[in-house]
């Protein structure tokens, strides 16, 4: 099983972190969003990309996971996120205890330089 490197903490993937954290999901139609779009939301503002997209970019899981494992079906009878599928990515990715473990072993390293 392959392994994917400690998450970076350049200043680059910092500045995209921040970033991404000011971005929010809304339900509010945002105004560059027509009503005829047939796009119901939810819709990301406040910034381009999630934390959640960084993450998979940055681990190279962008787009479906030809081996993702089925939790639920779509259930045609609720409609909207409440009756979407739900799916297990397979992958090996990054997620939010990486960068946290990432951002705690440079503190310590730059502790341990003082």
């Amino acid at each position: 099983m392959s392994t994917l490197p400690p998450f970076p903490v350049d200043e680059s993937t910092l500045n995209l972190i921040e970033h991404a954290m000011k971005g929010a999901l809304t339900y509010e139609r945002p105004d560059h969003i027509r009503y005829d779009s047939g796009d119901d939301g939810p819709w990301l503002v406040g910034a381009e990309f999630s934390l959640s997209q960084l993450l998979d970019f940055l681990g190279g899981t962008v787009g479906r996971d030809p081996n993702e494992e089925v939790i639920r079906p779509a259930d045609p009878d609720r409609p909207g996120i409440e009756g979407a599928e739900i799916t297990y990515d397979t992958r090996i990715h990054y997620t939010e205890h990486s960068v946290i473990k990432a951002l705690i072993a440079e503190v310590r390293r730059l502790r341990a330089e003082q």
